[in-house]
């Protein structure tokens, strides 16, 4: 869920995917003049609770069918949906460690605005949370990973590892555009 979210954006078929997704989808935002959409915003209902599965799907397949977007958010369920319609993928993959510790750091700022998230839901750090970053690798990451090697010769797929292969990478953004 948290530390390995997934980031699309589409702008004339140039999509993205990746994770420090909100400060990503924000920068790839403002540098390609994109509408934004927050996927947790739109599902998560006030106090956390989860829109139900046809509805979203919906929403999903309205999303993907306008021009130009960012979609920000890590739901599997839609995973297919958006890759489909997907020309550029980024999937930054960091290490366990590193997401738990921005999760918990995440928690702790209290008062902090969030623009990808609901008003109405209020900042929680819950076993359900932490153990579905830990288990991340092992439940969804294979997953992904064989979409994405399935995806690789008609997309162009960025797996970043590491924060300075993130922070190289958004230095790159900033001074080029994707075509």
């Amino acid at each position: 869920m948290y530390g390995r979210g997934y980031l699309y954006a589409k702008n004339n078929d140039n999509w993205f995917f990746g994770f420090w997704k909100t400060t990503l989808s924000q920068l790839l935002s403002k540098k390609f003049n994109l509408p934004l959409y927050h996927l947790d915003l739109f599902f998560w209902k006030p106090n956390w609770v989860p829109t139900p599965d046809q509805e979203w799907k919906e929403f999903i397949k309205k999303l993907v069918k306008e021009d130009k977007w960012i979609l920000d958010g890590n739901f599997t369920s839609t995973l297919d949906l958006r890759i489909q319609h997907a020309d550029t993928i980024i999937f930054i993959d960091l290490p366990r460690a590193l997401r738990l510790y921005r999760v918990v750091m995440r928690r702790l700022m209290k008062n902090r605005e969030r623009p990808d998230i609901n008003k109405h839901c209020k900042e929680q750090l819950d076993w359900k949370l932490l153990k579905s970053v830990w288990l991340f690798g092992k439940k969804r990451k294979p997953e992904i990973m064989k979409k994405l090697e399935q995806s690789k010769n008609n997309k162009r797929i960025y797996i970043i590892e590491s924060n300075s292969d993130l922070k190289d990478f958004m230095q790159k953004i900033t001074q080029t555009q994707f075509n």
